[in-house]
C-alpha cells in the first residue's frame, strides 16, 4: 500500500500547485509563472535522465534483438516523445487530432505525463518471466481502493477543483450527474452486453488459439486471482475500478486527450504484463465505455464499468466452485 502512495501522491501533488498557480494567472502572473515552469521543468528534467539513462541503446542498434537494448530503446523513445510535447508546433498539431488546447500549461503537462503509461508497460512488459518468479502475493482489497482512490483524486483534483472550479463545475466537466433508476438499470444492461462479449471473444481465442499468452495469464491470476475468491474481493474489482478508473479515464482524460488515445491508455494500463487476446478486450470495452461517456455521461460509464467487472467475477467464482 505503501508502494502505491509513494507512485501515485507525486502527482496530487503536481496538480495542485499546477491547478494553484493556474488560479493566479490574472491576479498574481509572475507567481503563475514561477509555479508552471518550476512544474515544466521538473517534467523535462525527468524525461530528459530516462532519455539520457537508456540512450546506449542507440549505440547497439546491432543487438537489437536483445531484450534489455530493445527495452532501452523504448524508453528512449517514448521519453523523446514525452519531451516533444513541449514544442510548440508539435503540440499544435498534436491538438488537430486531439481536443487539447496547444496554450493551455495543464494540457501540455498533462499529456506529457500520459506517456508514463507507456513507461509502465514497457518496464513489466519486458520483465514478465521476473514478474512470475518474484510474485508472491496478489493484489490486495486495500491496495487496490487506495490505488482507485487516488486515482479519482487526481481527476478532481486535475481539473481544477477548489482551484477554478466549483464543486458544480468539476462534477460537470467529469460527467457525473445523480444516479438515477435509468441510469443504473442502463448501465447493467450495457455491462450484460459486454459480458457477452466477452466471452464469445473468449471462446474463439480458445479455439483458434489466437493471442494466447500462457505467461500474461499466469501473473494475471497470481496478481488478481485472490480477489475473485470472495465476494468482498469481487466487489472491490467492480466498484474500486468504477471510482478511480472512469473518474480518470473517462472523467477527466477523454474531453481531452480524445475517445482514441484515451481508450489506448486505458488498454495499456490494463496489459501491463504483457499483450493477449485479454487486450483487444480491454480495449473494444475502452471505446464502448468512451462511447457512452460521449453520448451520456461517466456516472453510467461508472456504473457499466461496475457491474461488468462483478458478473465477471461471480462468473469467475461460480465456475470455480463448480469445477
Amino acid at each position: 500500500m505503501l508502494d502505491i502512495l509513494l507512485q501515485i501522491a507525486p502527482f496530487l501533488i503536481i496538480y495542485f500547485f499546477l491547478q494553484f498557480g493556474v488560479k493566479q494567472r490574472i491576479t498574481h502572473p509572475l507567481r503563475y509563472a514561477w509555479i508552471t515552469r518550476v512544474i515544466c521543468l521538473i517534467v523535462i528534467c525527468s524525461y530528459g535522465l530516462i532519455a539520457i539513462m537508456n540512450s546506449s541503446a542507440l549505440l547497439q542498434l546491432d543487438q537489437i534483438r536483445e531484450k534489455e537494448v530493445l527495452q532501452s530503446l523504448a524508453l528512449f523513445i517514448v521519453s523523446i516523445a514525452a519531451l516533444l510535447v513541449f514544442v510548440p508546433p508539435i503540440r499544435k498539431l498534436i491538438g488537430q487530432s486531439i481536443p487539447i488546447d496547444s496554450n493551455d500549461v495543464v494540457h501540455t503537462i498533462s499529456l506529457s505525463l500520459s506517456f508514463l503509461v507507456f513507461h509502465v508497460y514497457i518496464l513489466t512488459a519486458f520483465s514478465l518471466e521476473e514478474l512470475i518468479q518474484d510474485s508472491t502475493q496478489g493484489t490486495t482489497i486495500g491496495t487496490l481502493w487506495t490505488q482507485d482512490i487516488l486515482l479519482a483524486l487526481i481527476a478532481i483534483i486535475g481539473v481544477g477543483w477548489l482551484q477554478k472550479r466549483n464543486t458544480k463545475e468539476t462534477l460537470q466537466r467529469l460527467g457525473l450527474v445523480r444516479p438515477t433508476f435509468k441510469i443504473v438499470f442502463t448501465g447493467i444492461l450495457f455491462a450484460v452486453g459486454f459480458v457477452m462479449v466477452n466471452l464469445i471473444l473468449e471462446q474463439l481465442a480458445s479455439i483458434s488459439g489466437f493471442g494466447m499468452d500462457p505467461n500474461v495469464d499466469k501473473i494475471t491470476n497470481q496478481q488478481l486471482g485472490p480477489l475473485f475468491e470472495t465476494i468482498p474481493g469481487i466487489l472491490t474489482l467492480g466498484l474500486a475500478a468504477a471510482l478511480g478508473e472512469e473518474l480518470i479515464f473517462r472523467g477527466a482524460m477523454l474531453p481531452r486527450f480524445g475517445l482514441i488515445y484515451t481508450s489506448i491508455l486505458f488498454t495499456l494500463v490494463h496489459a501491463n504484463y504483457g499483450l493477449s487476446v485479454a487486450t483487444l478486450i480491454v480495449f473494444i470495452l475502452a471505446i464502448m465505455l468512451g462511447i457512452l461517456r460521449i453520448r451520456y455521461n461517466t456516472t453510467l460509464t461508472m456504473v457499466t464499468h461496475a457491474s461488468y467487472n462483478i458478473i465477471l467475477g461471480l462468473l469467475a467464482l461460480l465456475g470455480s466452485k463448480l469445477t
